[in-house]
């Protein structure tokens, strides 16, 4: 399982490999006071509902011969969760666009990729962790970079783009044979 972490959290990254919230997380401007309640609403949210929703497509749809709407079931999974999860935790802080659309593509894609319940629980809570280790990293460039620009003078999100792209290419570039252990 160590392996399927650091794999859907580096090499294999939602933010990074599919481009979900991308643009989101680059153009964010909240500050990071709330990040750690954030992370673990959207770890609740999602975890629960790649749990339920495995269980359901798994015990249900496969018995029936409808496994192929397992989106819709996710989905729906999804919005009973994060309105359960508002309630009890996100009194207070204020949700996100892109933590919404991070959750549930992360759920869809765990439900796809995951052969276990577990498996699938474990690459939903990494896709999670990943984008907001991006927002952290992002976060801290676009400080590094406006404490030594003029506001007149070079524009944060066209280096925030390139941080991007030279990131993406050394995790691209960078040998993950050794995630195969067979």
């Amino acid at each position: 399982m160590i392996a399927a972490i650091i794999y859907y959290i580096a090499s294999s990254s939602a933010i990074l490999f599919y481009g979900i919230g991308i643009g989101r997380t680059i153009s964010l401007r909240d500050d990071m006071s709330l990040i750690f309640l954030s992370c673990m609403k959207s770890l609740s949210t999602s975890a629960s509902t790649v749990s339920v929703s495995y269980l359901i497509c798994y015990w249900l749809l496969v018995k029936v011969g409808l496994a192929e709407l397992y989106p819709f079931v996710t989905a729906l999974v999804f919005m009973f969760f994060s309105i359960l999860i508002e309630i009890f935790i996100g009194i207070g802080i204020r949700k996100s666009p892109a933590e919404f659309s991070i959750t549930l593509l992360s759920s869809i894609l765990a439900m796809n990729e995951g052969v276990s319940i577990a498996h699938s629980v474990v690459i939903v809570c990494a896709c999670v962790v990943s984008f907001y280790l991006l927002m952290v990293v992002f976060h801290s460039i676009r400080d590094r970079v406006g404490f030594y620009t003029n506001p007149a003078g070079v524009k944060i999100y066209p280096v925030l783009l390139f941080s991007l792209a030279a990131a993406i290419l050394a995790i691209f570039g960078w040998n993950i044979s050794w995630f195969n252990m067979i």
